[in-house]
């Protein structure tokens, strides 16, 4: 084998290992959780996820946008015709809003456990 295969095979064992090893979400049982941006709203404004699943918004404005949480968790750019994500980690209520548009705000339900 040459170093580079040895390597991936070597990447690929220990990705396998924490997959077993980790608790919590696996990829597989994930989900993405869509948000469009349009007309300065998100929609919808409320959605409920699990903890593992990721939170995409598309931004289908002609200007830019942000999903920032209010405790500082995370702020995402989203750029006019763009999308940005998160990986939602750990359970409670999110609130959101956009850093250009104060008006502009949502909520993320995240039940505990995933699945």
């Amino acid at each position: 084998m040459t170093r580079s295969v040895r390597r991936v095979v070597l990447l690929l064992g220990v990705a396998a290992v924490l997959a077993l090893a980790l608790p919590g979400e696996t990829a597989a049982t994930a989900k993405i959780i869509r948000i469009k941006i349009g007309d300065l709203a998100y929609d919808p404004m409320t959605v409920s996820a699990e903890v593992g699943d990721t939170v995409e918004w598309d931004n289908a404005d002609f200007v830019d946008h942000t999903a920032t949480e209010r405790g500082g968790q995370w702020d995402v750019a989203l750029p006019a015709g763009g999308s940005g994500r998160t990986v939602v980690g750990r359970g409670g209520s999110f609130n959101y809003y956009c850093r250009f548009h104060p008006q502009m705000q949502g909520t993320i339900r995240v039940g505990g456990t995933g699945g």
